[in-house]
């Protein structure tokens, strides 16, 4: 079977490539020189579909490089991505791994950076950040880890936070009831009720 190579006149980044006169896949000009291929070439049906298997899982690698320049993902965030755009299972996995290999995609990483910044940014406590990395596909075992990496006097100032942006609202409430409020507003944030005992000074009488 013959190559032959034409460069796409709306996007001149791309070669169109066609086998024996008839398309069959394009590629930027980094992976067409990565799998060296050039004009008149002469390739079996065994290269013919290396070619387009290695076009194709460079294409999602492509796809997950752009996903993971914005921000840490889970391996499961990523999986779902790719799944959507209808890739091949099997060059999801392969890309996967080769991610996996690169410490590009590191769940153990991903779940201590996403505490991290769901505490210190989110002002969100333990067991909403639990749920949320439980949802993104982390492992419990990985999850549990990056919460215990995080001692309570973070989350005792991200509650101190909390409470200062929301006691103007709660100004004019009986003392009582501000606390109930916050109290309310702090569960719902996922933190635990010794913390924010704790932060709040809340009596063990008190209901």
């Amino acid at each position: 079977m013959r190559v032959n190579l034409k460069p796409q006149r709306k996007n001149p980044e791309r070669t169109s490539i066609y086998i024996n006169g008839r398309y069959a896949l394009s590629v930027d000009k980094e992976t067409l020189l990565r799998l060296g291929l050039y004009e008149q070439q002469e390739i079996s049906k065994t290269e013919l579909d290396t070619l387009i298997y290695d076009a194709e899982k460079q294409k999602v690698k492509d796809y997950a490089y752009r996903l993971l320049k914005y921000r840490m993902r889970s391996r499961k965030e990523l999986e779902t991505r790719m799944q959507r755009k209808e890739f091949s299972s099997m060059i999801i996995s392969d890309v996967i791994k080769d991610l996996e290999n690169t410490g590009l995609i590191n769940d153990e990483q991903f779940a201590r950076a996403f505490t991290s910044d769901r505490i210190n940014l989110g002002l969100k406590g333990k067991r909403l950040i639990f749920a949320e990395l439980v949802k993104k596909g982390v492992e419990v075992s990985l999850i549990k880890h990056a919460l215990n990496s995080v001692d309570e006097i973070k989350e005792q100032d991200a509650i101190k936070r909390l409470v200062e942006k929301y006691t103007n609202r709660y100004r004019k409430l009986p003392l009582y009831e501000k606390k109930q409020k916050l109290y309310a507003l702090l569960t719902r944030r996922g933190f635990s009720y010794p913390v924010i005992k704790n932060a709040l000074k809340i009596e063990e009488n008190e209901s």
